[in-house]
This record gives C-alpha cells, structure tokens and sequence, in this order.
C-alpha cells in the first residue's frame, strides 16, 4: 500500500561536506503539506522523523538513497527519485557506489548503471524492528549477486563474498565475512 508523504527539498553537506541536494520523504497529517507536494526547508533538521531521503550532487551523481525498514517497497525511493529527476532537471542514473538493494532497486528502475564500490549494507539490526521480512532482502539473491559479479567484472569466487554483502543488515554482512575468511584460513 502506497505511503502518503510529502517532500521536503534542502540543501545540505554529505557525511564528508560536500555540498549536496536532499529530498526528504515525511509523513503527511493536518498540519502537514498535501500528499506529493513539494516543499522547500532551509531547516538543518528537515531529515528528521522521516520516512527516507535521496542525496544528489549537482552533476547528477547519487550519493545516497534510504529508506527506513518498515517503509520500504512503498514506493519511497521511486517517487523521491522521480522527484529529484524533476526538480534537478537530470537523468539521475549515476551511483559508482551502492549497496546490493541500491542495485536490485537501480535494476527495477531500468538503470544499467556502471558500479565501482559494492557497499555493504546501511540497516543495523535495531532499524529492522517492524519490518517485515521482504522489506528486508532481496527476491532474488543469487541473480543480483551475479549481477553484481559482472558489473565489477569479478570472477565466480568471490560470489560468497558478494551474498555476504546482499545480506539484511550491516551485522549479519559482518557476520558472514567473518565465516568466509575463518573458512579460508
């Protein structure tokens, strides 16, 4: 079921203070803006209490795009995406460094976007609460792996290491790290 939110569009600095655009996704209620509306904040905490953000540079190039657990595959990050495509008048369709989800979510979009850095995953066990299982992982683990396998045009043995990345949290990607090189020692 669809969220109703609104946006709120900022400009603020990336974790390494770089200027960026920031779309924020919040919940609406009776003294919110209207559903799909978009607004503009100059308030250093517009991120706060909200549903997810999308990051952009002004060249067009994806920093980040989040969404909190129990509110994905609601159509969040595609509409911010859409969004920002909009507002920023640009394809969007640029991210060197994303997660496994950020991938499978770039595939859905009908990116085919070059990938430099697999990032691990941004959950930590305590975001999962109240999240379901399929808000959690992938449909399909073994295709994105090979996805992913491709795209930084690795060989088939570093695909453990790749499903030990495509896992739910940041700790279990941890965890199964941790086996594989205990296994290879």
């Amino acid at each position: 079921m669809p969220l109703d939110f609104y946006v709120a569009h900022s400009r603020i600095q990336d974790s390494l203070g770089d200027p960026v655009h920031a779309l924020f996704a919040h919940p609406c209620g009776p003294a919110t803006p209207a559903p799909g509306q978009r607004v503009h904040s100059d308030d250093p905490d517009a991120g706060q209490g909200s549903y997810g953000v999308l990051l952009w540079t002004d060249e067009g190039v994806f920093k980040l795009v989040g969404v909190q657990s129990r509110w994905r595959r609601k159509g969040v990050a595609t509409s911010l995406w859409s969004q920002a495509r909009e507002l920023s008048g640009l394809p969007l369709d640029t991210a060197p460094a994303r997660t496994a989800l950020g991938e499978a979510w770039f595939q859905s979009l009908d990116i085919d976007a070059p990938l430099e850095v697999l990032s691990v995953p941004m959950t930590s066990r305590e975001e999962m609460i109240g999240a379901t299982a399929r808000q959690l992982v992938l449909d399909d683990v073994d295709a994105t792996a090979q996805r992913i396998i491709e795209l930084l045009d690795k060989g088939p043995d570093v695909l453990p290491y790749i499903r030990a990345l495509c896992a739910p949290t940041h700790q279990d990607a941890a965890e199964q790290m941790l086996a594989l090189r205990a296994e290879r020692s």
